[in-house]
């Protein structure tokens, strides 16, 4: 009823991994990509939107 075989998968891309960074604003750290500028200062995802 099943059968079974090896098939050739590629291998996946490695992910990109991106440095941390400090919120100028709360102080935690996060993905450097995903911050958001304010005034002048490099804020995380949370204080961008207390802020805005």
């Amino acid at each position: 009823i099943l059968s079974v075989r090896e098939v050739a998968i590629p291998e996946p891309p490695r992910a990109r991994i991106y440095p941390s960074i400090k919120c100028q604003e709360c102080g935690e750290s996060f993905m450097e990509i995903r911050g958001r500028v304010v005034n002048g200062k490099i804020v995380c995802k949370e204080c961008f939107s207390r802020m805005t």
